[in-house]
């Protein structure tokens, strides 16, 4: 089995794998933060989160202070998902 076969079986892209890893190292981080490391739009950010978020795997939440700012963490199966890739 090979280090993304977890990806696939779950339909998720390399740059899934490469938010969750991220998020392992660094958790609580702005959404914004990963668009220019990934090549994205925005949107195409958004997507990406809301995917992860709808498989139970992170959690979008707003910043204490600026409304604009969204933040995304880890859930539990998201640690235990990204530790396996």
């Amino acid at each position: 089995m090979t280090k993304y076969a977890s990806l696939i079986t779950n339909k998720l892209s390399e740059k899934h794998g490469y938010i969750l890893t991220s998020l392992l190292r660094e958790n609580n981080r702005p959404i914004s933060e990963f668009a220019p490391l990934l090549h994205v739009t925005k949107a195409a950010m958004t997507g990406l989160i809301d995917k992860l978020e709808a498989l139970g795997l992170t959690r979008a939440t707003d910043h204490k202070s600026d409304r604009r700012v969204k933040l995304v963490s880890l859930t539990p199966k998201g640690r235990s998902f990204a530790k396996s890739l």
